[in-house]
C-alpha cells in the first residue's frame, strides 16, 4: 500500500507528463484557431466525441478490471479480450455502414465527416488500444511511461494539424491527426511491454471466456454508465451542430477543451494514481480518510482561481485565440462550475469500479445525462445556445456534486468537515462577484 508521500509522487509524475502535453496544446491552439475556422474546429469536435462515445462500448470496458487479477499472466490476457472485442464490433458496424450508404442512400444530408468514416473506426480502434496499454502500465505502476506516452501523443497531434497550413485540405490533416497521433503512442507503449508475461500455458480461449464471465458487471453495468458520460459530455456537440451548424459546436469544443485541462492535468493523473491502490484502502476501510485528505486539498486548490479566471475568459479567448472566438470564453464561463466539481471529486472517479457500486454508477449517468440532455434540447430549439449551454453544465454540476456527496456518505464521511474549505472560500466568492458587478 503506497504511503501518501509516494502517491503524491505517483501524482507528480504523473501529471508532469500530461502538463507537458497539456502544454504542446496551449502553444499550439493560438495557431490553429488562425489556420481552421470554428466550422472546422466544430467538425473535429464532432469526430473526438463520436471516438469517445463509441470507444466505451467498443471494448465493453474489460480493460477496467486489467488491475484486479493477481497473476499478470491474467491480466494481460484482459487486453487481448478488450483488443478482440473491440475489433468484432468495430469490422462488421464499418462494413454494415459502407453497405447501407453505398446502396440505400442512408446519408441523405450527407455531413463533411462521411468522407473520413475510415479515420473514425481506426480512431475508436487505436483509442481503445491506448487506455488497455495505459490501464496496464497502471497496474504496473508505471506512471512515467504513461506520461512520456502523453506527450509523445500530444506532440503527434500538434505537429500533423500544424500541416493543414500548407494544404487546400486543410480538414483532412485536422482529422486524420488524431488516429496518427494514437497510433505513434501506442507503438511507444507496446514497445514498454514485456511481452514473455502473454506466455500462458493454458488454453488461451478458455481463459478468455472465464474472464468474460468473470469480470460480466464491467460490459453489464460500465459499459452503459461510462457510455451515457460521454454521451453526455459529447451531446452539446450533436445539439449545436444540429440547431446552430458548426461554428457554435466549434465555439464549444474549444471552450470545453481548454475548461477541461484542470481535470486532464491534475484530477485524471490524481484518479489513475489512486486506480492502482484503492483497492487495498478499501479492504483496510481507510478509503473514506484517504479520499477525504485528497478533496479537501483540491478544494484550496480550485475553487478560488477557477471563479477569479473565469470573470475574464471572454476577453482573454478573443485575445488569445483571434477574433470571433469571443463566444468560446462565455461557454467557459458557464462551464467552470462543472469542471470544479470534476476536478474537486476527480480522486473518486475509480470508486465504482474498486467497490463494485456499478450500478450506482449505471443509474445515475442515466440520471444525470436525461436530465442535461433534456435541458440541452430544450433551449436550443428554443434557438439560444447560450441558455442552452448554460443550463446543461448547470444541470450536471448539480446532479455531480449530489452524487459524489453519496459516494463520500457511503464511505461514511462527515461531509460537512469535506466541504470545509468550500464553505470558508463561499463567502469571499460572493463578495468578490458583487464587487464586480457593482463595477461594471
Amino acid at each position: 500500500m503506497n504511503s501518501g508521500k509516494s502517491r503524491w509522487a505517483s501524482i507528480v509524475s504523473l501529471a508532469k507528463g500530461t502538463v507537458i502535453a497539456q502544454l504542446v496544446f496551449v502553444l499550439a491552439t493560438p495557431i490553429l484557431t488562425r489556420i481552421y475556422t470554428a466550422e472546422e474546429m466544430g467538425a473535429f469536435g464532432l469526430f473526438v466525441a463520436i471516438v469517445l462515445v463509441a470507444s466505451r462500448v467498443a471494448g465493453l470496458r474489460y480493460e477496467l478490471a486489467i488491475p484486479l487479477p493477481r497473476q499478470d499472466g491474467v491480466a494481460i490476457n484482459l487486453m487481448v479480450l478488450t483488443s478482440l472485442t473491440t475489433l468484432a464490433m468495430l469490422v462488421p458496424v464499418y462494413l454494415g455502414y459502407k453497405l447501407a450508404t453505398a446502396n440505400f442512400e442512408l446519408a441523405v444530408e450527407k455531413h463533411v465527416l462521411n468522407d473520413y468514416s475510415i479515420f473514425l473506426v481506426i480512431g475508436i480502434a487505436t483509442f481503445v488500444i491506448n487506455e488497455t496499454v495505459i490501464v496496464w502500465f497502471i497496474r504496473k505502476k508505471e506512471f512515467g511511461l504513461i506520461a512520456t506516452a502523453r506527450v509523445i501523443n500530444a506532440v503527434s497531434l500538434a505537429t500533423f494539424q500544424l500541416f493543414g497550413f500548407f494544404s487546400t485540405t486543410k480538414l483532412f490533416f485536422l482529422i486524420a491527426g488524431y488516429p496518427v497521433a494514437l497510433i505513434v503512442s501506442n507503438i511507444f507503449l507496446f514497445s514498454k511491454i514485456d511481452f514473455r508475461t502473454f506466455s500462458y500455458p493454458r488454453n488461451r480461449f478458455k481463459l478468455l471466456k472465464t474472464l468474460a464471465v468473470r469480470y460480466r458487471h464491467f460490459p453489464m453495468y460500465s459499459t452503459w454508465s461510462s457510455t451515457l458520460f460521454e454521451l453526455s459530455q459529447a451531446l452539446p456537440l450533436f445539439v449545436l451542430t444540429y440547431f446552430f451548424g458548426n461554428q457554435q459546436a466549434g465555439f464549444f469544443f474549444l471552450a470545453r477543451r481548454i475548461g477541461l485541462m484542470p481535470t486532464s492535468l491534475v484530477g485524471r493523473a490524481i484518479a489513475q494514481v489512486n486506480h492502482a491502490d484503492m483497492l487495498e484502502h478499501h479492504k483496510a476501510n481507510t478509503l473514506g480518510a484517504v479520499m477525504t485528505e485528497q478533496i479537501k486539498h483540491l478544494q484550496w486548490i480550485a475553487i478560488f482561481p477557477a471563479f477569479a479566471i473565469a470573470c475574464f475568459t471572454p476577453e482573454i479567448f478573443e485575445f488569445l485565440f483571434g477574433d470571433g472566438w469571443r463566444v468560446a470564453g462565455v461557454f467557459l464561463q458557464l462551464l467552470t462550475p462543472y469542471v470544479v466539481v470534476r476536478f474537486i471529486f476527480s480522486p473518486l472517479m475509480a470508486i465504482i469500479y474498486v467497490a463494485e457500486w456499478q450500478r450506482s454508477g449505471f443509474w445515475f449517468e442515466i440520471l444525470s445525462s436525461s436530465l442535461s440532455a433534456a435541458c440541452l434540447v430544450w433551449f436550443s430549439w428554443k434557438g439560444d445556445e447560450v441558455y442552452a449551454v448554460g443550463g446543461y453544465f448547470a444541470v450536471l454540476f448539480i446532479t455531480n456534486l449530489v452524487y459524489w456527496l453519496i459516494m463520500m456518505k457511503r464511505l461514511e464521511v462527515d461531509l460537512f468537515h469535506l466541504l470545509k474549505p468550500a464553505l470558508i472560500q463561499l463567502p469571499v466568492i460572493v463578495s468578490v462577484f458583487l464587487t464586480i458587478r457593482a463595477l461594471s
